[in-house]
């Protein structure tokens, strides 16, 4: 008996840990400064008000706004600058955002991209 329960709790736990989370979650935690781990020139700021701003090297380059839909980061480009003039709008699938880490899949939808909150 004791060893069904334990089975059972741990299934629940395993659910938990495996659970996509909400949109409004996601939202909430999106908001502040964060970098790539692939890219630690690029820092991205997500604000409360949907704007966002792309800096490289301290240098801002890219303006727009992002919005969450479905599970996925969705972010349009509203003005860049010519150091990133090739840079696209993004949807992102949102694999895990937990306290300062976010990890998403890329645009591609196979590669994971790992994020930290500054």
């Amino acid at each position: 008996m004791k060893f069904m329960l334990a089975l059972f709790a741990l299934s629940l736990l395993l659910t938990a840990c495996t659970t996509t989370p909400s949109d409004a979650s996601i939202r909430r935690h999106m908001v502040g400064v964060w970098s790539m781990d692939s890219d630690p020139t690029k820092v991205i700021e997500n604000r409360a008000d949907g704007s966002y701003v792309m800096k490289r090297s301290g240098i801002e380059t890219v303006k727009g706004t992002w919005r969450v839909k479905n599970g996925y980061v969705i972010g349009t480009v509203t003005n860049a600058s010519r150091l990133d003039d090739n840079f696209q709008a993004e949807s992102n699938k949102v694999v895990s955002i937990l306290g300062d880490k976010l990890v998403v899949l890329s645009i591609d939808g196979h590669t994971q991209l790992t994020c930290h909150r500054h």
